[in-house]
């Protein structure tokens, strides 16, 4: 997310990131800072 955005729309995307990660480390998920762990999936 470009840091030009609205702070409120990064501040949000923060906590965001922070959840996933936390409920991903309680699950023993491996979280890495590649394309290998997405958040989500782009379906066309």
């Amino acid at each position: 997310m470009p840091a030009l955005f609205n702070i409120e729309v990064l501040k949000a995307q923060s906590i965001l990131a922070r959840t996933y990660a936390l409920k991903a480390i309680s699950n023993n998920k491996k979280l890495t800072d590649t394309t290998a762990t997405p958040v989500y999936k782009y379906n066309n």
